[in-house]
């Protein structure tokens, strides 16, 4: 029976994949656990699939350059965690494996925090309503934080705000969430400067960009989306000393509009969660990828990467 169903999990023998991570460590207690894969699962994973695939940088894929007679592996890591630095890269580095992080900018504006983080996790230390730019919410098991006025929460007024907004909700809850988790800082804390300079020096990083402050550039205007998508470039760019030609789009938002303008600012290379668009199919500039599952296990999480679904 193993061996037939390992024979199962081999197909398709050929082709490629891409796989997001988010967070490397145990948040099994917290509301942001689905973002976040224990060390010891993700090393598993990798062992499992450096056994049976090629894992090869992103670049490859997207230049067409997949070696023939098994099937191919891109690595990547969205949205800048710290525990990246300290959990993952020292596997990936054991393992030799190679991995492109899209990083935020927030470190520009010093922040510490995305504000997903910071909506799923203060209503764990909140001890009442809040008001966020003149409205009142407050914590209602399931939904988080929920508009008392219009019953909508938070964390989906913001999958569709603009930047002010976003950076209004960060000011507001970051400061409860330091004070109120500040031992659980490995689950929320961005990478700093320094640290993304650490994390790019190794030889098996590629550093790309995951705009500004994690908001949907969707809801912006055109200019706004392209300024932030300089800005994001420019920042990593200073801050690391190398080109950062490679996009992940926020929240898998993007256009066939903002893909071109992305492209002319100079990310000839850009990843999506899922295909929005038939032109996606036929462009080589962008990819689909699917994200990592913490709740299922290696052999089921290499076959839905091999099927490009769960």
């Amino acid at each position: 029976m193993a061996a037939g169903f390992d024979a199962v999990l081999q197909q398709p023998r050929t082709g490629f994949g891409t796989l997001i991570f988010h967070g490397i460590a145990d948040a099994s207690h917290l509301p942001v656990r689905s973002r976040f894969l224990k060390p010891e699962a993700f090393k598993s994973l990798l062992k499992r699939l450096k056994s049976s695939c090629n894992i090869i940088p992103l670049g490859r894929l997207f230049s067409g350059d997949i070696p023939p007679g098994r099937f191919s592996v891109a690595l990547t890591f969205d949205d800048g965690y710290a525990n990246n630095l300290v959990n993952a890269l020292p596997i990936l580095e054991d393992l030799d494996l190679p991995a492109t992080f899209f990083l935020t900018g927030c470190a520009l504006h010093q922040e510490d925090i995305l504000w997903p983080d910071a909506v799923d996790l203060a209503p764990e230390v909140l001890k009442g309503p809040i008001m966020i730019s003149d409205e009142l919410w407050e914590s209602r098991s399931r939904k988080g934080l929920v508009s008392t006025v219009t019953g909508e929460s938070l964390k989906q007024r913001c999958k569709t705000a603009d930047a002010p907004f976003i950076r209004t909700v960060v000011h507001r809850l970051a400061p409860i969430v330091r004070s109120g988790l500040d031992s659980e800082h490995h689950l929320w804390r961005q990478l700093n400067e320094t640290e993304i300079r650490t994390l790019a020096a190794s030889p098996f990083v590629e550093i790309g960009a995951h705009g500004l402050t994690h908001t949907n550039l969707q809801a912006m205007s055109i200019s706004q989306a392209e300024e932030e998508l300089r800005q994001s470039k420019q920042f990593l760019e200073q801050v690391i000393g190398r080109p950062v030609t490679t996009l992940a789009w926020p929240d898998g938002a993007y256009s066939r509009d903002l893909v071109e303008r992305a492209s002319r600012i100079g990310f000839r290379r850009q990843a999506a969660v899922e295909y929005r668009h038939k032109e996606d199919l036929v462009d080589p500039g962008i990819i689909d990828r699917l994200v990592v599952n913490p709740f299922v296990g290696a052999g089921v999480q290499e076959l839905a990467l091999r099927r490009g679904r769960y």
